[in-house]
């Protein structure tokens, strides 16, 4: 049997109180340098577009 659910809808950043903006930040930050060291080392970036699995060159 399949499980079927309604996502919650993203919160808007003034609905954040500052702990969770300095979380949603660093973890922007995070990504942006994992993005950066992989695009230097010459690897492949693996995301998931509409429900399947890929890798892309960064």
């Amino acid at each position: 049997m399949k499980t079927t659910f309604d996502p919650l809808p993203p919160l808007r950043e003034d609905q954040l109180d500052e702990d969770a903006k300095k979380a949603v930040r660093a973890a922007q930050r995070a990504g942006k340098k994992l993005r950066e060291r992989k695009r230097l080392l010459g690897h492949k970036l693996v995301i998931s577009k509409n429900g399947k699995v890929l890798t892309v060159d960064p």
